[in-house]
């Protein structure tokens, strides 16, 4: 989501700069982009922040349960397949 909000970003600045042809409508263009570009950017560090974060969380979550069931079952293969349900 981040790459594609920068993406996203690049490609209305492209649109809104090649879209006029007499002089009124690029400054009207360029205005029009200069008006949303800081929610464009604002997009971008928040999707940021938000990757950044679950990211995180879903790495700390991991551990506590990855260890937790670790020293429930231990290392043998076969018990960890009863314990998932997946008779071998």
């Amino acid at each position: 989501m981040v790459g594609f909000s920068i993406f996203q970003y690049f490609q209305i600045k492209e649109a809104l700069t090649n879209l006029g042809t007499n002089e009124n409508a690029v400054d009207y263009y360029n205005d029009l982009f200069n008006s949303i570009a800081p929610e464009l950017i604002a997009s971008i560090v928040i999707l940021g922040v938000c990757a950044f974060v679950f990211a995180y969380l879903s790495f700390k979550l991991y551990l506590e349960f990855g260890w937790k069931i670790y020293k429930k079952i231990g290392a043998d293969p076969r018990k960890r397949g009863n314990f998932f349900g997946l008779e071998r």
